[in-house]
């Protein structure tokens, strides 16, 4: 018989009922077959009606299917009652549980408030720290998720920037690597369109945004990549700074006042 110790209460109780409606269902059907095998009679045969056959060979037949169904029956019964007895140790288990008081649900211990963590400003890999005991390492927030040697036992639970780097790849080009606190690494390229004064505009150049030139004494800004002249119209110029009047002749000047 199997240990029905391990199994939950709740389970057991549904497993009592369906054990129980089968085993009645099944019972019903056993009686059944066994009382049609005991009212079963052989049909009595007038020998001296017939003519003397030999019979031996059906006779023999007969009582091996009587034989076979009363094995069959002593095997339903057998199986009946080890049904039966399962059944009585259940019901005793039930009772047994139905009986006991339910458990006492206790609230657990209340949770710490995080102004009151301890946080290390850095971590010894030199020394050992026990689990649970956080620290700032390389701009992120660490834990020790067991017991520590050197760096092993540590995880990264806040994460954050350990350092950072930007390369000039041009004139307006720039690169910027970060290296995150649990080791990834990121970067990203980008360009500003910063103003680059150019000198005076040469014809068949190719200017680009925010380059700054100087035609026709006036100054101006380049929108966009072209090779046009800043005077031609479009939207590839703006005109930054116009020209101003030409200025008198000191010469003139000198010999009006004369």
């Amino acid at each position: 018989m199997r240990d029905v110790t391990g199994i939950p209460n709740e389970l057991l109780d549904v497993i009592a009922r369906a054990i129980k409606l089968h085993v009645q269902t099944y019972c019903a059907s056993i009686i059944a077959r066994l009382d049609s095998i005991e009212k079963r009679s052989e049909p009595v045969v007038n020998v001296t009606s017939f003519p003397v056959k030999d019979h031996s060979e059906a006779v023999a037949s007969l009582q091996r299917n009587d034989e076979e169904q009363a094995k069959q029956t002593a095997e339903h019964r057998r199986e009946l009652d080890r049904v039966a007895s399962g059944l009585d140790a259940l019901g005793e288990r039930v009772k047994t549980i139905e009986g006991r008081e339910p458990p006492v649900v206790k609230d657990g211990e209340p949770g710490r408030d995080a102004f009151e963590l301890d946080v290390l400003p850095v971590i010894d890999f030199a020394k050992d720290y026990a689990r649970g005991t956080l620290a700032q390492h390389q701009g992120g927030l660490w834990r020790a998720h067991a017991n520590t040697h050197g760096e092993h036992g540590w995880a990264c639970v806040v994460d954050g920037i350990a350092s950072t780097q930007v390369t000039m790849d041009s004139e307006r080009s720039f690169t910027v690597h970060i290296v995150r606190s649990g080791g990834a690494h990121e970067t990203a390229t980008f360009a500003l369109p910063v103003m680059i004064y150019r000198g005076v505009f040469v014809a068949g150049e190719t200017y680009k945004a925010g380059d700054v030139v100087t035609w026709a004494g006036s100054l101006w800004h380049c929108n966009a990549t072209t090779d046009t002249k800043p005077d031609t119209g479009g939207d590839a110029w703006t005109l930054a700074a116009k020209r101003g009047r030409d200025g008198k002749d000191r010469m003139s000047i000198v010999g009006a006042a004369a």
